[in-house]
């Protein structure tokens, strides 16, 4: 919808209509949420947390930080599946970033980072530190950007020394985590960092810093458990071939070859075995020898008098 703003009167010239755009406000969905029958109208992004999918779309910030901080230590709290953060970030603060990394490390769920538009600076240390390895995806035209931390200082000569010290501290820790996120020699990540690092995400899988360009759709396949079947496992370009029968005891060597078949035609009906023949087919390797409790006395104690031939009942008396 457009609005048609009418021209100032102090002007000269013709009069010509500004053609302003009107603000577009967050679309609302339909959803049911969790454990309620009737269906809501909730905010586009809303949604998309209530399915584990967080959304950094600005530099990293104190503020922004902070809500992606308890956000993902609440959506941990809900139950273990994949968290998705997907990432359009052009570039934050150095500690913001690293505290908001350091969660994504301590949450028990396991994380996934997902590049779409670009991702600069400690938005791409984020996306490639962040997530797990395997889980690290970049959308094909996305643009990524690396580089060492930079500061200002400004004071006497021994507080700017200081400072630099600390930052050249800081750059050798991000090294560090970047060299262990990738794959890459240490001293390769600081020479190629020292200036701006532009990478398309081709380069990227090449670089180590993401695992996969790919689509949307994967995505939100893998979002959710994706059960598939071997030809399918195939066009995902999961697996290279389906092996036959024989072509999978081909790859056996001959001493295991022999050991399978026998697996196999003893398996062939119900083994019954008891503790030592499970030693002897290495399904455990000690059997645990317990002693008996002794029951409970119950009851009064009986003495038995062998002379006599009678049993006389003895009841412990307190002696006053």
């Amino acid at each position: 919808m457009f609005i048609r703003a009418k021209n100032s009167r102090g002007s000269s010239g013709p009069r010509r209509h500004a053609v302003t755009m009107m603000p577009v406000s967050t679309p609302k969905v339909l959803v049911r949420p969790v454990g309620q029958r009737q269906y809501e109208w909730v905010d586009l992004w809303e949604s998309y947390t209530m399915n584990k999918v967080v959304f950094i779309r600005e530099a990293i910030s104190e503020d922004v930080a902070n809500n992606m901080i308890a956000l993902t230590l609440y959506l941990d709290s809900l139950d273990k599946k994949r968290i998705y953060y997907w990432l359009n970030c052009p570039g934050g603060d150095v500690t913001p970033t690293l505290a908001l990394y350091d969660t994504m490390q301590y949450v028990r769920s396991p994380t996934a980072t997902v590049c779409y538009g670009m991702c600069l600076g400690m938005g791409g240390f984020l996306l490639t530190a962040g997530g797990e390895k395997g889980y690290r995806y970049s959308m094909p035209h996305s643009i990524l950007m690396m580089h060492h931390p930079s500061g200002a200082s400004r004071g006497q000569a021994s507080e700017m020394h200081i400072e630099s010290r600390e930052l050249v501290r800081v750059r050798d820790y991000l090294s560090l985590v970047i060299s262990d996120s990738t794959g890459q020699p240490y001293d390769r990540v600081i020479r190629e960092l020292s200036r701006n690092k532009w990478m398309n995400p081709t380069e990227a899988v090449d670089h180590g810093i993401v695992d996969r360009v790919t689509n949307s759709t994967v995505i939100c396949e893998l979002s959710r458990n994706k059960w598939m079947n071997p030809k399918e496992a195939i066009e995902c370009g999961m697996i290279d071939k389906v092996l036959t029968h024989t072509e999978s005891l081909t790859l056996l060597p001959p001493s295991h070859l022999i050991s399978l078949l026998q697996v196999i035609r003893e398996l062939s009906r119900n083994k019954w075995m008891s503790p030592k023949e499970a030693i002897e087919y290495g399904m455990i390797d000690k059997v645990l020898t317990t002693p008996m409790p002794k029951p409970p006395s119950i009851g009064p104690k009986f003495r038995f008098d062998r002379e006599q031939g009678t049993g006389e009942a003895m009841q412990s008396r307190d002696v006053i």
